[in-house]
C-alpha cells in the first residue's frame, strides 16, 4: 500500500512539474538526470499573441517595475499584491507571492506569473524593438527613486538643515 502510494505522488508530481526532474534511479542512489524545465519552453511564432504583447507591454511600462538586465536579456518584475483587493480572510505564507515577470530576450518573451503559470514565445524583433524604450522607462524611474530616497534622508537627518542653510546662504 505504501509503494503504491509513493509510486502515484511520484507520477502525480513529475506529471505537474513536466519535464522538470526526473526521479533518481534506484541503482545509482541518488544519481538521477536532472532536465531544464523551462528550456524549449518557447511557442512558435505567432503575429497575434506578439501584437498583444507589444500592446501589453507598452500599457505595462507605465507601472513601477523592478527591472534587471543581463547579456542580451531584460527582466521586468511586478509584485501584483498591491493591485489586488485585499480580503481580511485570505492568508499567504509570502507576500510576495503574487507577482508578474516578463523576461525578453533575443530569442523571445516569456511571461511568469506566480512561479506556476508560465509561457514563451518566439519573437526575434521583441527586444530590440523594446530595449530603448525599457532604458528610457528605467532611467525615468531612476532618476525618480533618487530623489525619493534623498528627499527621505534629507528630512530626516542633520544634513539636509545644513543643505538647506547653506543653499539659502549661497543665493
Amino acid at each position: 500500500m505504501k509503494k503504491k502510494f509513493k509510486k502515484q505522488i511520484k507520477k502525480i508530481i513529475a506529471d505537474s512539474v513536466g519535464n522538470g526532474v526526473t526521479a533518481p534511479s534506484r541503482r545509482g542512489r541518488g544519481k538521477g538526470a536532472t532536465v531544464n524545465r523551462f528550456e524549449n519552453k518557447y511557442c512558435e511564432y505567432n503575429k497575434e499573441v506578439s501584437e498583444k504583447f507589444y500592446k501589453f507591454l507598452d500599457l505595462s511600462l507605465r507601472l513601477p517595475f523592478n527591472v534587471t538586465f543581463y547579456e542580451n536579456k531584460v527582466s521586468l518584475n511586478l509584485n501584483l499584491d498591491c493591485y489586488r483587493k485585499s480580503d481580511s480572510n485570505t492568508f499567504k505564507t509570502n507576500p510576495m507571492d503574487d507577482f508578474l515577470d516578463i523576461s525578453l530576450n533575443t530569442e523571445g518573451f516569456m511571461l511568469n506569473k506566480s512561479h506556476v503559470d508560465s509561457v514563451g514565445y518566439y519573437d526575434k524583433n521583441v527586444y530590440n524593438d523594446y530595449i530603448e524604450k525599457i532604458n528610457i522607462f528605467y532611467k525615468k524611474q531612476s532618476f525618480e527613486l533618487f530623489n525619493v530616497i534623498l528627499n527621505d534622508v534629507m528630512s530626516v537627518t542633520p544634513i539636509g538643515r545644513e543643505y538647506k542653510i547653506n543653499s539659502i546662504l549661497e543665493d
